[in-house]
């Protein structure tokens, strides 16, 4: 039986195994993934991520995203920041850059002890998210009570973002929508200018809409 040393992490609630492949050299398969990945059986996490060696100067190490079904992610903010974690206590820098599927993400080593992820630029097109066919990225077709109709993104993976009201409380009704990967869903409070930062919540909206990961908003 294989020997897999890991490392049991969270961000802002998103856990994930995290396996550095720099020296180990495990071979990822899907079955160790799911293995890995069931709250069960195995450790149980939102995602696994590997750790692995780059030869670019400036790139301080190349990260591989896995959901639990066996299926890779472009990038993970929180689990990005558990990673950089990792590395900034290694290197003792205050900014340094990861390579993920999504491109080059860069993290910084902040003054009050947090962690934070530039994700770069997001993209409300449909083909880039993506969805299966042309909608409105802005008026997405799922009804949640007293909350906005979803907004399509993506900031390295998809997600939908919902604006309301109670967010404790929200449930998911009735809707559709031709997705042709699995997305984060969030729910948010919206709101005034100068106002605390909203709550957020992620839900399955349904069978076909599979929570992965969560990015809360700024």
């Amino acid at each position: 039986m294989q020997k897999i040393n890991f490392i049991k992490m969270h961000g802002l609630g998103n856990d994930f195994v995290i396996i550095d492949n720099r020296l180990a050299n495990i071979n990822i398969t899907k079955d160790l993934i799911n293995k890995l990945s069931d709250r069960k059986s195995g450790a149980g996490c939102d995602q696994l991520i590997t750790i692995n060696s780059s030869n670019k100067n400036n790139i301080e190490a190349m990260i591989k995203i896995y959901n639990p079904s066996g299926d890779s992610a472009e990038a993970c903010g929180n689990g990005t920041r558990c990673v950089a974690k990792l590395l900034f206590a290694e290197n003792k820098k205050k900014e340094i850059k990861i390579l993920s599927d999504a491109g080059i993400l860069k993290a910084s080593n902040n003054v009050d002890g947090t962690i934070s992820i530039n994700l770069g630029k997001l993209s409300t097109n449909w083909e880039k998210i993506p969805l299966s066919r042309k909608i409105d990225t802005l008026d997405i077709p799922i009804k949640i009570k007293n909350f906005s109709s979803g907004v399509a993104v993506n900031i390295g993976n998809p997600h939908i973002i919902f604006f309301g009201s109670l967010v404790d409380n929200v449930s998911a009704e009735a809707g559709f929508l031709f997705i042709s990967i699995s997305v984060t869903v969030i729910v948010a409070d919206s709101v005034e200018p100068q106002a605390p930062p909203p709550l957020s919540k992620e839900i399955d909206a349904s069978w076909y809409v599979i929570i992965r990961s969560t990015v809360l908003p700024a």
